[in-house]
């Protein structure tokens, strides 16, 4: 939807409308899926449906997040179907909030009158000199309703020129209100040309940005989607105020060491090769520093590094004395048989890393990683003594063991969150509730069984939660 269809429907007053009801029918029954991972959000609304609605046993009992729920609505009035609203589509595109205005004008007064809900403005369209103004207009009225609150715009659509670029920019709120901003390559260049940079704190971008962009601009946060190589220069120099790096791109002209050199305050790094079957070596290789010695990062809490081919150039070289969020990916393309990669000193690395540190690592996320019980379980056991959150996924051998070390309580002595992707039928519904039922403190485990012929499709689901001692298969 356009801002201008936003501008009409926003000063319309249809009656209710059977396609926008629909909709949310819909979007509503995908709010596990919404919610996934964000256990501490999934709890208050909980808490929140079921003050209003009176159904608290009800909804934590159920199967699915939503069961008993569908048929309460009626009963939650307008003011907190605009918190729900908040809650359950902030992943969406928001010009499909106004689809939402359409269920009934008890949802409308809500939407419109919580200014929370408007605060992300996307806008995926093409600007030309013929609709630039009516944007504009669109996009004012839009920010009008978010009062004074903190502001994420991403203009990810196109441009025709960097006129219109540079004209959009300037009808935008006044900056420290856009605290976060994500641009398409013609709004970069709108921004590099601006003698006085705004002071935005958070900055994403569809290409990769200049060298001055780290000297002009204060930024805390920096996200880069690229679909060309990341060079060298992009990174020339230092990032001082930068806490948070997210890349994503198909490959580097140096090593990923390079980068981290620049960004020695960073609290939180994450790094996605794209994979490419034409680029194959040149995706994957991120180990291409040489002689960079021990780089000490003081504040690094969470590292995510996925499509990796090895972890040798890199983990070795790092101290992490706060690291307490690990997350490790291996890139499928380069396979054995059995269709996926196993690195072979990934594990030795991690306990390397945690040794190392002195760090407590509370979340480990493995994926594609090989695991074994006779080499690289007995390496990292010793130093999971504080993990919180477990989730290992498509390791072979390592399941039945990993469960055996969660029942003996001894090896993972913190856990309350585990997470398991395993062939099917290696694991039976009756030994995995056996297994985890046994740990002291765990609170809720998952095992995910998934065909042996395609690892992407899920077939079977078992969730275990200690509150109600029971299991659940999907």
């Amino acid at each position: 939807m356009t801002p201008l269809a936003a501008h009409s429907l926003l000063r319309c007053n249809d009656p209710p409308d059977a396609i926008g009801r629909s909709h949310i029918l819909d979007s509503i029954q995908n709010l596990d899926y919404l919610l996934e991972g964000k256990a501490s959000r999934k709890a208050q609304l909980l808490a929140l449906l079921a003050a209003v609605t009176k159904e608290e046993e009800e909804l934590i009992t159920s199967k699915h997040l939503l069961s008993g729920i569908l048929s309460s609505l009626r009963l939650i009035p307008p003011e907190i179907v605009g918190i729900f609203v908040g809650f359950a589509f902030d992943r969406l595109r928001p010009f499909e909030l106004l689809e939402y205005t359409r269920v009934s004008r008890g949802w409308r007064e809500a939407i419109l009158k919580t200014p929370s809900l408007w605060t992300i403005l996307s806008l995926p369209i093409h600007v030309t000199n013929s609709n630039i103004y009516q944007v504009i207009e669109g996009i004012k009225l839009w920010i009008g309703r978010t009062g004074i609150l903190p502001l994420f715009i991403s203009l990810e659509g196109t441009v025709s020129n960097l006129t219109c670029a540079r004209t959009l920019l300037l009808s935008l709120p006044e900056k420290r209100r856009c605290t976060s901003l994500f641009l398409g390559p013609r709004f970069v260049d709108a921004l590099v040309d601006d003698n006085s940079p705004p002071a935005f704190e958070n900055l994403g971008s569809f290409t990769a940005l200049p060298t001055e962009y780290s000297s002009e601009f204060r930024l805390k946060s920096l996200s880069i989607r690229c679909y060309r190589s990341i060079s060298a220069s992009n990174f020339s120099a230092p990032w001082p105020f930068l806490r948070n790096l997210d890349l994503e791109c198909p490959s580097l002209t140096f090593g990923f060491l390079t980068i981290i050199l620049k960004c020695t305050n960073v609290e939180e790094c994450s790094f996605t090769f794209h994979i490419s079957n034409a680029r194959m070596d040149s995706a994957y290789s991120i180990d291409n520093d040489q002689d960079v010695g021990i780089i000490t990062l003081h504040y690094l809490r969470r590292l995510r590094l996925v499509n990796f081919r090895s972890t040798g150039g890199i983990l070795p070289h790092l101290i992490l004395p706060k690291l307490d969020d690990l997350e490790l990916r291996a890139a499928t393309k380069y396979s054995g048989d059995n269709g996926h990669l196993f690195p072979q000193d990934t594990i030795a690395d991690v306990a390397d890393l945690i040794k190392r540190s002195g760090c407590r690592l509370e979340r480990l996320h493995l994926r594609e990683l090989e695991l074994d019980e006779e080499s690289s379980l007995p390496l990292l056991l010793p130093h999971l003594t504080f993990l919180v959150n477990l989730s290992i996924g498509h390791s072979f051998v390592a399941i039945p063991h990993i469960l055996d070390a969660v029942a003996d309580g001894e090896s993972f002595p913190a856990l309350t969150n585990l997470q398991l992707v395993a062939p099917h039928d290696t694991i039976s519904p009756y030994t995995f509730h056996n297994s985890v039922s046994f740990h002291p403190k765990l609170e809720k485990a998952r095992l995910d069984s998934e065909d042996g012929h395609n690892w992407k499709v899920p077939t079977t689901n078992i969730v275990w939660c200690r509150r109600n001692s029971s299991i659940e298969e999907n």
